[in-house]
């Protein structure tokens, strides 16, 4: 009776040994399917706190939050987002930048006017929306991981450093070379340049015109992983007291050569008829510009160009260059309509003809701006920039 006893608990044990094997198997199978399920989430990389070493106490809350660097290409690209948040809106923005040109390969955002505590929720406590669908709130950054792969980005990480660059046992000091004038009664950037300087040689590596600008300034750097290019962080401060971010890249083995400071500096040679200037001699061969006047004496054209041999689109590419962050990399092939800054920036794009272009770019309510025409001739391709005042 005892040995049967004891035959059934081993019995009785045995089978539920089985069992327990047979569940650990089949959750397992679960488990893996979890851990599959949660690497087709997105985990975001770390957040890289652009103004950690700024100096400035008025330059402690930038509009651009939450920057975090994707990772590199081994051809000079670069993915990075970050949001923005203005009241109830967050705008999140994913890039593909190219060190190279200084151009956008990729760009593109999306709002979430509520945050999740803000949307009913289901059972698991997932958001979901009036249809009762369950919000994704990652769905740009899931996205935004296949379109790095596919532009051969590697999700590594590099560390972003002080100024100055110091790389190969070289040091590249950053130079700001900026041009302000009076505008409306405010002292305010016109046009600056970026220098790079180092063991007496200097590199230009941005040239660019402002509106409503206070100020221009250098705030650290990262060095590609796989290339000797640098990727510099500026911040600009603008007129509304907001604080932006953009970058700068350059090669850190070529393109320097001596030259006095007075070849060079902005501030050493202003022309007579100083005003914007959008479009200069190296940006097209054979281009001719006729500055109309300067853009605070009143309303009006300020430049007319001429590009010989220049389609539409080529000579857009050109004089795209002073708005590069607000126009459109790739030129729109029908009518269109773009909103930046949380709806305060408007560019539209209009089509008069095949070959004529109306580009308006309006900044503020009161409908202030500019205008760029762009005109197919038979011979080359001419442009207007045109001040607009409410």
């Amino acid at each position: 009776m005892i040995i049967d006893n004891i035959m059934n608990r081993v019995h009785i044990f045995l089978v539920a040994a089985l069992i327990i094997a047979v569940l650990g198997c089949g959750g397992g199978g679960s488990g893996s399917s979890k851990e599959t399920d949660a690497a087709s989430e997105i985990t975001l990389p770390p957040v890289v706190n652009l103004f950690q070493y700024n100096e400035n106490a008025d330059y402690r809350f930038p509009s651009h939050e939450e920057y975090r660097i994707w990772g590199w290409s081994k051809d000079g690209k670069v993915a990075y987002s970050y949001i923005m948040n203005d009241g109830g809106l967050t705008m999140k923005h994913v890039i593909i930048f190219n060190l190279v040109d200084n151009s956008f390969i990729y760009n593109n955002q999306v709002s979430d006017w509520l945050t999740d505590e803000a949307y009913n929720h289901d059972n698991d406590g997932n958001a979901i929306d009036d249809d009762g669908q369950i919000i994704d709130f990652n769905a740009i950054y899931k996205e935004f991981h296949n379109i790095c792969i596919e532009n051969g980005i590697e999700f590594v990480q590099t560390e972003y450093k002080r100024l100055p660059v110091v790389h190969n046992n070289k040091t590249f000091n950053i130079i700001e070379d900026v041009l302000r004038k009076d505008v409306d009664g405010l002292d305010v950037v016109d046009r600056y340049q970026i220098v790079v300087e180092t063991e007496g040689e200097i590199k230009i590596i941005q040239t660019a015109q402002e509106g409503y600008t206070y100020n221009i300034f250098s705030l650290g750097y990262f060095i590609s992983p796989f290339e000797n290019r640098a990727l510099l962080v500026m911040g600009s401060h603008i007129v509304g007291g907001y604080l932006y971010n953009f970058f700068v890249g350059f090669d850190l083995d070529s393109g320097f050569a001596a030259m006095d400071r007075a070849e060079w500096s902005l501030s050493e040679n202003i022309p007579e008829d100083y005003g914007f200037i959008f479009v200069t001699e190296s940006d097209w061969e054979g281009v001719t510009c006729e500055i109309i006047h300067p853009i605070d004496e009143s309303s009006g054209v300020i430049q007319e160009c001429f590009f010989p041999n220049a389609t539409l689109r080529q000579a857009y590419n050109v004089v795209n260059k002073p708005f590069m962050e607000y126009l459109q990399d790739d030129l729109p092939e029908a009518n269109a309509e773009f909103s930046h800054l949380d709806g305060l920036l408007n560019v539209t794009y209009e089509y008069k003809s095949e070959k004529h272009l109306y580009i308006r770019y309006i900044w503020d309510e009161a409908g202030a701006g500019f205008s760029l025409e762009i005109i197919e001739e038979e011979n080359g391709t001419k442009s207007k920039y045109t001040e607009i005042l409410p």
